[in-house]
Order: C-alpha cells, then sequence, then structure tokens
C-alpha cells in the first residue's frame, strides 16, 4: 500500500473515533503499518482531531525515529513500534479513551464473554496491567497480555482501551465494538450480574461465520 494511502485511511480512523467520543480533544493515538516497507503512519503528539490533515501525520521507522514528518509523532509511539514488532498479524492500532471501556480499566474488571459480538475482540476482553503512559513498558504489557489471550482488543489498567487490526478498518471496527460491548456490560452491572455465554458459544459462532482459532 502507497503511504499516501495509508495516511488517508489512519485519518479516516482518527476522524470515525472522534466524531464517536472515543475520545477528546487530542487524547488517544492511532497508527498503521505498510506490510512492504515496515514504515508506520501514526498520529501526531498534542493536536486536536478536529483540525488534523493528511499533512501532520508522521511517518516513523520500525524503530520508531521520523521518516517523514514535521510533527512530533504521538507520545505513545513506544507502544505502538512494540506491538508491531512483536505481533506480526497486527498492521493497524486504535488506542483510545473511551468512556465506558476506561471506567473499567480504571477499576481493573476485564469484560467477561457475555456478548455473542464478542467473538469479533477475541471471546473476552483483557486488562493490560498498569505502566505508565509512554513508556516501553506498557507496549510490553500490552503485546503479553494480547499474545496470551488471544484478544484483539484490551483494557489498559487506569489509562484507556486499545483495539487491534489487520488494516485501519479492522482496527476501528474493533474499537467501536470496545465502547459499544464495555457500555452494555456496565449498564446490566446496575441491574445485576450478567452471566457469561455458555462455553461452546464462540465456537459454534466461528463455524457459523467460517472464523478460524480466536
Amino acid at each position: 500500500m502507497q503511504l499516501s494511502s495509508l495516511r488517508t485511511e489512519v485519518l479516516r480512523m482518527a476522524r470515525r473515533a472522534h466524531a464517536a467520543g472515543l475520545m477528546k480533544g487530542a487524547n488517544g493515538n492511532f497508527s498503521a503499518r505498510d506490510p512492504g516497507s515496515g514504515l508506520i503512519v501514526i498520529t501526531p503528539s498534542g493536536m486536536p482531531y478536529d483540525v488534523m490533515t493528511e499533512a501532520d501525520l508522521v511517518v516513523i521507522r520500525p524503530d520508531g525515529t521520523v521518516a517523514e514528518g514535521d510533527r512530533r509523532p504521538s507520545s505513545e509511539t513506544p507502544m505502538h513500534t512494540h506491538l508491531y514488532r512483536t505481533l506480526p498479524d497486527v498492521h493497524a492500532v486504535a488506542h483510545t479513551h473511551s468512556p465506558y471501556a476506561t471506567a473499567l480499566a480504571l477499576l481493573g474488571r476485564p469484560i467477561p464473554p457475555v456478548l455473542p459480538e464478542m467473538i469479533k475482540l477475541g471471546e473476552e476482553v483483557p486488562v493490560a496491567p498498569f505502566a505508565l503512559p509512554g513508556t516501553p513498558e506498557l507496549g510490553e504489557r500490552v503485546a503479553e497480555t494480547l499474545r496470551r489471550t488471544g484478544a484483539r482488543a484490551a483494557l489498559l489498567q487506569a489509562h484507556g482501551a486499545l483495539a487491534v487490526g489487520r488494516d485501519p478498518e479492522e482496527a476501528i471496527l474493533r474499537a467501536l465494538d470496545l465502547e459499544e460491548v464495555a457500555m452494555v456490560y456496565v449498564l446490566a452491572l446496575q441491574i445485576g450480574d450478567p452471566p457469561n455465554l455458555p462455553s461452546d458459544t464462540f465456537q459454534r459462532l466461528r463455524e457459523v461465520y467460517g472464523l478460524s482459532g480466536r
């Protein structure tokens, strides 16, 4: 994929997340990797999404150094680059501060397998242990959590939420699904204790939709 097309997709991903209320102002960050060159397009640091243009996006190398762009890349660049280095099937990352998912992250509370649509996220949504934002340790803990559980989304303890995908479209759809699932789960907790789905539910869903693995 040409970097110009990747810029368009990353900006679209960020704007969709912002329009859906997954974060305010300049919070959150988004990126996508070009499988051919290994270069990564990432949102800049500290810039509101409602004024961001493609020219503001930054192209970085796998080690996080800037290849193209005049702005400073996201402060969470170490997390993004670590995810790409250690999860070869991941080519897009959406990190948000969506309200319901972040509320659960503050409590360190994972989302159990309570809804069929969670198959898109990897059945349950785990919590990655806390690490300071902007540090390599955060990327290490998120990557390990995703690798250990097979999930494609995670809550970042006392921080926010994250979804990954094979492309920007898949990543943003998972980020939107994650917040929807988190909202329903939080609302259900106000009434009672929502039960987990039967243990064979996701295997049956995989068979119905022709999916393999988690």
